[in-house]
C-alpha cells in the first residue's frame, strides 16, 4: 500500500498473487476516493476473502495490528 504521509490517503497498491486481481477491485476503490488508513482499517470486508488483507495492512500501517504480530524492538 503507498500511503501519502500528509493525509494519510492510499494513493496505490502494489500486490502479486492468485488473488490480486480481486483486491485490485476493491483497492481501486479507495484509491479513487482517496481514503484514509482509519477508514481503510474500519471498512467492513467480507471474512475469509482475500480483500480482508487491505484492512490488515491499515491497521499495520497504524500501528494497530490486530492479526499481525510486530515484535517491540
Amino acid at each position: 500500500m503507498v500511503i501519502d504521509e500528509p493525509s494519510g490517503a492510499v494513493l496505490g497498491l502494489h500486490m502479486v498473487g492468485p488473488n490480486a486481481s480481486e483486491i485490485a477491485s476493491i483497492g481501486l476503490e479507495l484509491i479513487e476516493k482517496s481514503l484514509s488508513l482509519e477508514t481503510v482499517s474500519s471498512r467492513p470486508y467480507a471474512h475469509l476473502t482475500a480483500t480482508e488483507i487491505l484492512r490488515e495492512i491499515a491497521e499495520v500501517a497504524l500501528g494497530e495490528p490486530i492479526h499481525v504480530y510486530i515484535p517491540k524492538c
